[in-house]
């Protein structure tokens, strides 16, 4: 149980922190598919930590959506809400200004497609 719970996190601390240091370090336009992998790997790794607190998928896979929709909508404040772009600017994270639709959907797929990924492998 403790493995169980405390792999996933730590893998998500090390997805976040390596967008980080990409983010700061390329341009978001020539590695956009380092993104998009962080979305897929981190379906996976969320769906891995809630499934200790879930008993059914629907509810662990759900859950993982609501995560992946909390990020964007963090995504969406650090861009637009003048507030958090200070914070985030203080905190020395930063993103490329640009956020579209098509992005976040494609975002929350690749969320749910991580975690259908899990569930097919992993739960069986």
């Amino acid at each position: 149980m403790v493995m169980s719970l405390f792999f996933p996190f730590g893998v998500l601390i090390f997805i976040f922190w390596a967008s980080v240091y990409v983010s700061h370090n390329y341009s978001p336009r020539k590695v956009y598919w380092f993104f998009e992998f962080c979305h897929l790997s981190a379906g996976f790794f969320v769906t891995a930590f809630l499934a200790n607190f879930f008993g059914s998928t629907s509810a662990t896979i759900t859950g993982t959506f609501i995560v992946g929709g909390l990020w964007e909508l963090w995504e969406y404040s650090r861009i637009h809400w003048r507030f958090m772009k200070k914070l985030m600017d203080d905190w020395g994270l930063r993103g490329d200004g640009k956020m579209s639709w098509p992005d976040t959907m494609l975002d929350l797929l690749l969320d749910v497609l991580g975690a259908v990924l899990y569930v097919h492998l992993i739960v069986k």
